[in-house]
Formats: structure tokens, sequence, C-alpha cells
């Protein structure tokens, strides 16, 4: 007579669990295409401050990062420091000074507001001095945020480039005193 073997329920229970652990681990999180996207513009926004500040020490030249409230465009660009502020309210960039991103080959501009970062808002004037919120941040060469403006140089006193999408929100913080980009 053959013995007929078969797996017992405490077996089979004790595989199940182990298979799910392993799945809820080897699963990645499931954020919310939304979140997905908002995350995406933050690094976008972060990678800009730091390749402006990289650029600046590097090169010893003034370069800056503007980021426009009402068209969600960011510009990476060189400064031009012979005019009184760089860059007046309503006056374009110069496409010239336009820094060029190194591995995409490409202008260093962007529009939050298209493509995968489809749909981000910029939702205040990302920069804070003395004389008031400014959209553009400018770096010395020794990579410390200011802005010139109204006859003088101006010390950041607070950088917060806030995005959002939906009920998400999402902060670019720049410090004031060393530069350090970081998204919280």
């Amino acid at each position: 007579m053959r013995q007929q073997r078969g797996y017992t329920l405490l077996e089979l229970v004790v595989v199940t669990s182990i298979v799910a652990v392993l799945a809820a681990v080897a699963l990645p999180g499931s954020n919310p295409p939304e979140y997905e996207k908002l995350e995406l513009a933050a690094a976008r926004v972060a990678e800009a401050l730091r390749f402006a500040r990289t650029e600046s020490i590097r090169t010893g030249q003034v370069h800056a990062v503007e980021v426009m409230l009402d068209t969600e465009q960011v510009i990476v660009s060189t400064a031009d420091m012979t005019q009184d502020s760089p860059y007046p309210a309503g006056i374009p960039t110069d496409p010239l000074s336009i820094l060029y991103d190194p591995v995409a080959l490409q202008r260093y501009e962007f529009n939050l507001s298209q493509g995968s970062t489809r749909g981000v808002d910029v939702l205040s004037q990302p920069f804070t001095y003395a004389i008031g919120d400014r959209r553009a941040v400018l770096f010395d060469a020794q990579g410390t945020p200011f802005h010139k403006g109204m006859g003088a140089l101006n010390r950041l006193d607070d950088g917060a480039v806030e995005l959002a999408l939906g009920a998400n929100r999402i902060d670019v913080r720049l410090d004031p005193l060393t530069g350090r980009v970081t998204i919280e």
C-alpha cells in the first residue's frame, strides 16, 4: 500500500506568509502618479540650482536661476552684472546668456507645466531679499546666493521654490548662507 504524501495546512500557511512578505518588500512603494510628477519637478529645480552654483564656483562668473511664477519656466543663465538689476520684471532673459546642459546638450531651460511634469505649479515668488521677493537668485564665485537690485548686492533671506500639483505640495529649499539645496 502506497502512502500519499501531501502538504499540511500549516506548511501552506507558512509558505504563503513568506511569499506575501517577500512580495511586500520587493514591490516598490506605489506613490500616486501626481506625487511622482511633483517629485520629478522638484528634482529638476534642485538640479538647476545646484548646477548654477557649481558653475559659479567653477568659472568664477555670476550665474543665475530664474523661476517664473506666471509661466512655471526655469532658466539657468550667466548674469549680466552691468545692469542695476540683471533680471528686471517683465524683461525676458537674453537667450545668449542661457547656459547649456552638459548632459542634454541643450539650453538649460525647462517649463514645469509641460512634458513629464505637466500640471506642476509654482506657488509664490521663490527668493526673498531685504528688497522683497524676486524670481531670480544669483551665485557668486564662492557659491553664495544673492541678488543685485536697487543699487546694491542683497543677501538671500529665504529661498523656497514651492511646487504644487493637486493637493500635493513640495518645497525646494536654498540655504541663504551655504547655498545648499534640499527637497522637503
